[in-house]
């Protein structure tokens, strides 16, 4: 078996104009979407950096037509109190539908200048596919 190069895919902020996301204080945003069609198994790193306090909960949305969106049933939070810049990592549940987003969401106290970047990697067939959300 030969050893293949990672397919990289970037993908900004709801704006298209930065790879750390911006959560300005006590705000919801979202990433833009990743057809995740042909792959198998899903992991996720994330960080987060500011010059005040973080605070922030991570989750992910599905969509079967890259428009209407929703929040998985039973599903888990990826963290649900992302309070400081270490460097996190977690495998995520099965995703049945083609396309995710991530939903980020800042909770009490958080400051403006927080963002947060993220990396999605995925398996597909033989190879290891990783998509840059952001960059560390």
């Amino acid at each position: 078996m030969s050893i293949k190069t990672p397919e990289l895919v970037e993908v900004f902020n709801s704006a298209k104009t930065s790879h750390a996301i911006t959560i300005n204080g006590e705000t919801t945003v979202y990433s833009t979407s990743v057809d995740l069609r042909k792959a198998e198994y899903f992991g996720v790193f994330f960080k987060a950096a500011s010059g005040g306090t973080i605070n922030l909960k991570l989750e992910l949305q599905q969509s079967v037509d890259n428009v209407n969106w929703s929040d998985p049933i039973g599903m888990p939070d990826i963290d649900s109190s992302i309070t400081d810049d270490t460097l996190y990592s977690k495998t995520l549940p099965v995703v049945f539908a083609p396309y995710l987003r991530f939903k980020i969401t800042g909770l009490t106290g958080n400051a403006a200048t927080t963002t947060l970047s993220i990396y999605l990697a995925r398996w597909c067939n033989e190879k290891i596919c990783f998509f840059i959300f952001s960059f560390f």
